[in-house]
């Protein structure tokens, strides 16, 4: 999407949403994928750029812009992010190459467990990182 190519200060600093035609090249990617409604492309621009400014610690808010309508979960976020079949490609190749001891597998296996059966649980895992231990 064109706002992850798209440097966030320089949207701001050139008040691109007050101006109607850099506000619709800003929105030509996301649009599309809206059905074609401006009012819906908008608001997932909103929201693209409200977290991108939480990811800096920002607000929209400090900077006079209109909070999106609906902010996504971070569940939500995390699934636009990531690709999930990247990642389990890159799992595949990482587990083939560098596999887990018994007791980190055993950690592995029951964060797995708790995901899979959605149980809230804490885990805490308390050892030196690399060691093994």
């Amino acid at each position: 999407m064109y706002i992850t190519t798209v440097n966030v200060r320089d949207i701001l600093q050139l008040n691109a949403l007050n101006d109607p035609e850099i506000k619709h090249a800003l929105l030509e990617d996301i649009l599309a994928s809206n059905g074609n409604r401006m009012d819906l492309a908008y608001q997932e621009f909103l929201s693209l750029l409200s977290e991108r400014l939480q990811d800096q610690c920002k607000s929209m808010s400090m900077y006079g812009l209109p909070e999106p309508a609906q902010l996504r979960t971070e569940l939500e976020q995390y699934q636009i992010n990531h690709d999930v079949e990247s990642e389990m490609q890159e799992y595949t190749e990482l587990i083939s190459t560098t596999p887990n001891n018994e007791q980190q597998q055993q950690i592995f296996d029951v964060v797995t467990q708790h995901i899979k059966e959605e149980i809230r649980t804490f885990i805490f895992v308390d050892k030196k990182g690399g060691t093994g231990v």
